[in-house]
């Protein structure tokens, strides 16, 4: 379990020094990249079932709602951009045959799930 939570914060030093020495606005391209893909409330849809199943602490803690923490910032750091970089690193952990233990702690399946479409 404690080498779970170091690698997932070697992946957060990874990606906060790929921003900072190769691609400042990597996430921000990103999702404008799956927008142009997938449309923004597509997008938007999958970042507020992640929170609202991963929710951070102002969510979890009802200070925020899923869509008022989307809408924020911290500093320069949209929030969108964040859930987006969590979102990548539970890919990844799912993607590690040595996470498979424990799995039920990070399966990614709940927010990969497509709501049913009304009939």
């Amino acid at each position: 379990m404690n080498a779970m939570g170091l690698i997932d914060e070697v992946l957060h030093f990874v990606t906060g020094a790929y921003r900072k020495r190769v691609e400042p606005r990597a996430f921000e391209k990103a999702l404008a990249f799956l927008e142009s893909r997938h449309g923004r409330e597509a997008v938007d849809g999958a970042l507020r079932r992640f929170v609202s199943i991963y929710p951070p602490r102002a969510v979890q803690d009802g200070t925020l709602s899923p869509e008022q923490y989307l809408r924020g910032r911290d500093g320069e750091t949209s929030h969108r951009t964040v859930i987006l970089e969590e979102m990548l690193h539970r890919s990844l952990s799912n993607s590690d045959p040595a996470f498979e233990p424990f799995r039920e702690l990070f399966d990614d399946a709940p927010w990969r799930r497509r709501l049913p479409t009304p009939s």
